[in-house]
């Protein structure tokens, strides 16, 4: 498998999902990737959710996951993953990704540690360091 160098952010859209040209963290700290999204329930083995906090794209399905994830502060909560299509330059993974409300991160999408090592992919902060704007705070 061909080994490809994302950069800490990345322009990339989730087309099941409606979801186009969002700017994700790649996240080399985070297993799981991870879609902000609002309004997630399940009901009757129908799961449904908001994209991006967007009714227009709600979502629903029968085929998703459960797990317990921990979060940086140590809390544990239930998340709800789907088997979804990523497109990051043209070009499109296969990748599971979490489902979570992030309205207070920066970033509304994470790429984590999973999609890199299932997909042979190396990390190099130089490479969109231009749009990393954390990085003005410190430099």
């Amino acid at each position: 498998m061909k080994q490809i160098t994302l950069g800490s952010l990345e322009s990339i859209s989730l087309p099941a999902l409606g979801v186009f040209d969002v700017l994700a963290k790649v996240d080399t700290g985070a297993w799981s990737g991870a879609l902000h999204c609002t309004n997630i329930h399940e009901r009757d083995g129908v799961l449904s959710f908001w994209p991006l906090g967007d009714k227009r794209l709600k979502i629903q399905t029968n085929e998703y996951n459960t797990t317990s994830v921990r979060s940086t502060n140590g809390q544990s909560a239930k998340r709800y993953l789907i088997s979804t299509k990523v497109v990051i330059d043209g070009t499109e993974y296969d990748t599971v990704i979490g489902l979570s409300d992030r309205t207070t991160m920066t970033r509304e999408m994470l790429l984590g540690r999973r999609f890199l090592i299932e997909n042979n992919v190396v990390v190099d902060v130089s490479k969109t360091k231009d749009m990393d704007n954390e990085a003005e705070k410190f430099l």
